[in-house]
């Protein structure tokens, strides 16, 4: 599992305590250069992140690695804003 953000760092000690495996990264482009290394069984991702943001690191994802994107979770806290349904609405992600 591979989270990034500082909700999916807090999300990653708390999956580590039960024994999965995670790692994580500052931001998107971190996350791009772990998943040139290897693959994961899952992605954690917030959608506010510096560098690259989680909606750019989805669509990094759709072009070149689009296998990937149904192992993609989207962790925000602002569900409620506007702006981040719209986004969760265009890539089909529930808001919930």
């Amino acid at each position: 599992m591979l989270c990034t953000s500082i909700i999916s760092r807090w999300t990653a000690t708390w999956l580590q305590g039960d024994d999965y495996q995670v790692e994580t990264a500052v931001n998107g482009r971190v996350a791009l250069e772990k998943l040139r290394e290897r693959t994961y069984g899952l992605l954690l991702s917030g959608l506010r992140m510096p560098e690259l943001d989680g909606m750019s690191l989805y669509e990094e994802l759709a072009q070149h690695h689009p296998h990937l994107l149904l192992r993609f979770i989207f962790l925000t806290s602002d569900t409620l804003n506007a702006e981040t349904t719209r986004l969760l609405e265009q890539v089909g992600a529930p808001s919930q």
